[in-house]
């Protein structure tokens, strides 16, 4: 990711990017602002990303699933506030019918604009046009 977003920056020095990351993606993106700062994005969306873990944390797999865990070493270190970590800048989207990340509330991050929706699945809350909607209309407000 931190080479990717280096190499537009070369391309368009003046551009702020938009990070949107679904599930593990959304962690993959915290990871990369604790790590590198925001001075390359503009706003970050997760979409059903376990911020506080999954209590299905068994279904992701042996590469992955120790690290979804609530509690786990990985969920605590991204639980610590950290100055990189502008969370006005973060849109969350959750759906209360979300069948891998359990609690549903994993989802939501203190200080970001959190949106909720119903009857949407894990992997159906990426392409619902509602769902695109308020992001959007959310990404058009200013940031703060």
């Amino acid at each position: 990711l931190h080479r990717r977003l280096e190499d537009l920056s070369l391309q368009l020095p003046d551009q702020k990017w938009i990070l949107i990351g679904h599930g593990d993606g959304g962690l993959v993106i915290r990871q990369y602002l604790r790590q590198f700062g925001p001075n390359l994005v503009r706003h970050v969306v997760t979409i059903a990303t376990p911020h506080d873990g999954t209590q299905m944390w068994f279904l992701a797999g042996p590469h992955l699933a120790a690290d979804l865990r609530p509690g786990s070493d990985d969920i605590k270190r991204l639980k610590r506030k950290n100055r990189n970590e502008d969370r006005s800048r973060f849109i969350c989207v959750a759906s209360r019918y979300d069948n891998l990340v359990v609690p549903w509330q994993s989802c939501h991050l203190d200080g970001a604009n959190n949106l909720e929706f119903e009857y949407l699945g894990h992997f159906a809350v990426v392409l619902n046009r509602d769902v695109i909607r308020q992001v959007a209309a959310a990404l058009d407000q200013p940031v703060g």
